[in-house]
């Protein structure tokens, strides 16, 4: 599907059977182009654990750091440049989407950014022309609340 110019999606926060970095390379390999591919956390959604008998336990949510890690992993295995890395999770998904004006910095765009220190832990967050993350401190609260 991939290969044909379709666009897949590898969920990173919820339930999966390999690493979702592993999966990107997997299709790479495969022939698919990074420009085909996106990573996304399913952040929030309800997932079940179940026991051993498939009963449920109980219910917890994706977590929201997932995308980034799975960013990092990819980086981390020196076949993947940063660049081609977050597209998975900027231009693909916007484009996927059909977000004209997200997913990469150029003129007429929003100036949404995130910023990471060398560890690619969030220090920066600027959206719709508000600092809402400085140097880890949350700076603003309302509906952009993080």
């Amino acid at each position: 599907f991939a290969k044909l110019g379709g666009m897949i999606d590898i969920t990173t926060g919820a339930s999966k059977f390999t690493e979702p970095a592993e999966q990107v390379l997997l299709a790479l390999k495969n022939g698919v182009s990074i420009d085909n591919i996106t990573f996304s956390s399913d952040c929030h959604a309800g997932l079940s654990v179940v026991d051993e008998e498939g009963k449920l336990v109980r219910l917890k949510t994706a977590p929201m750091t997932e995308n980034i890690k799975q960013v990092r992993d990819l980086i981390a295995t020196g076949k993947v440049s940063h660049s081609d890395a977050f597209k998975l999770i900027t231009v693909n998904p916007a484009k996927n989407l059909v977000l004209k004006k997200k997913g990469r910095i150029d003129v007429n765009m929003d100036a949404d950014f995130t910023l990471f220190n060398s560890n690619f832990e969030v220090t920066d967050v600027i959206a719709r022309g508000n600092i809402l993350l400085k140097d880890g401190k949350l700076m603003k609260k309302g509906s952009y609340e993080l």
